[in-house]
């Protein structure tokens, strides 16, 4: 008797996990549709001392940035900075700028959400 109630015990523990995972799936799949990216995104680069970064995106639904990677010296390694997040119905740019401890532009770039 006593192995059936553990074996009855195993599949419904069994079934609770499983019907957890299929709920987690279930959300995590209609999450991902719905989700719409900026597009017709222009991007523009200050390399003056100190640099900066500016993105913006005309079309399409949702959210974009600059991002800028600066150095305290030309090349070097250095610290990211993020403009601030920017609707693409605002029509404005996001700007990312070098901070005096580290005015170089090395690289920059936008990101989307």
């Amino acid at each position: 008797m006593s192995n059936r109630v553990a074996r009855g015990a195993r599949t419904a523990a069994a079934a609770v996990l499983m019907s957890g995972a299929l709920v987690t799936t279930g959300v995590l799949a209609t999450a991902s549709p719905a989700a719409a990216a900026p597009s017709s995104c222009h991007i523009g680069k200050g390399w003056n001392v100190p640099g900066y970064v500016w993105y913006r995106c005309d079309s399409g639904s949702g959210y974009y940035r600059a991002m800028a990677y600066c150095s305290n010296t030309p090349g070097g390694w250095g610290l990211y900075v993020w403009g601030p997040w920017r609707g693409t119905s605002s029509g404005l740019p996001s700007q990312a700028n070098c901070p005096s401890s580290h005015p170089y532009l090395v690289d920059g770039l936008g990101e989307r959400k």
